[in-house]
């Protein structure tokens, strides 16, 4: 199906993670929870310069995290577009999201420009050590 990739990553030494494309265009995003199952961190990619979108942004992280699976899943938004002009900066975007209030797990945003590739190897270097973190979390906690 269009929309779907798989790709293995080593952002940082010691860490390999299965990264799983599964598209935001409306057709797919109802097949997004077939997914949730053994996540261990969310990458959630905005467009930084769409002030429009960032309302279904909101809704839509919020759907995802409302599935038990995802509960205490480290997230890092992925603020793309940061080389345009107007783009929102990740102070105005945590605003516009409400993640003030996030009560589901660490999350980060991540400032980005897929062009150049500014910012994504922060982005998953800075997931590879949540999810780490949180694994050895749940060991010390014995689950």
């Amino acid at each position: 199906m269009v929309g779907f990739n798989v790709e293995t990553i080593s952002p940082c030494r010691g860490v390999t993670l299965t990264v799983w494309d599964v598209g935001g265009q409306d057709h797919l995003r109802t097949l997004w929870h077939h997914y949730f199952d053994n996540v261990d961190g969310l990458v959630f990619v905005i467009d930084s310069s769409d002030r429009e979108r960032l309302a279904l942004s909101k809704a839509e992280l919020r759907g995802i995290f409302h599935h038990e699976t995802m509960k205490r899943v480290p997230l890092v938004i992925i603020a793309n577009k940061q080389d345009r002009d107007g783009a929102l900066s990740s102070d105005t975007i945590a605003e516009k999201l409400e993640l003030h209030q996030w009560s589901h797990g660490p999350y980060q945003i991540v400032p980005c420009c897929a062009i150049t590739g500014d910012g994504l190897s922060s982005a998953f270097t800075m997931l590879a050590k949540m999810v780490r973190k949180q694994a050895k979390s749940r060991k010390l906690d014995g689950k």
